[in-house]
């Protein structure tokens, strides 16, 4: 019952998130909007894990904890999970901070809306 718990307050702590997020976005504010996408995301991941009857202790190893999971029954939707997951990872870190392209700074709000040069 110990796990199922846990699933149920990270899933449910994610539903809030998408809610922050998309309030965030309303108002137009992409890192927070970001941010809170992130924690949705990762907190679902969470709850899919916690039903496996898994703990992950550092939520650096999150793409591996999913994938161990889920390994003897994986599907193709998982792959975009971990995807998603890959994404925030590398991205959300940025939405608050200014960022550069070259000798060009970029405010924060431009990194999380499409507007400054994507990776090649």
């Amino acid at each position: 019952m110990f796990f199922e718990k846990f699933a149920k307050k990270y899933f449910e702590e994610a539903q809030r998130d998408i809610e922050r997020a998309k309030r965030a976005l309303d108002h137009k504010d992409f890192p927070e909007a970001v941010f809170h996408a992130q924690q949705c995301v990762e907190k679902a991941v969470m709850s899919m894990i916690e039903v496996k009857r898994k703990y992950v202790y550092n939520h650096g190893v999150l793409l591996n904890a999913f994938s161990d999971a889920f390994s003897d029954e994986w599907r193709e939707e998982f792959d975009s999970v971990l995807d998603i997951l890959g994404w925030f990872t590398e991205y959300y870190t940025g939405a608050g901070i200014p960022s550069s392209w070259g000798e060009r700074l970029y405010p924060p709000e431009n990194s999380s809306t499409g507007s400054w040069p994507r990776r090649l």
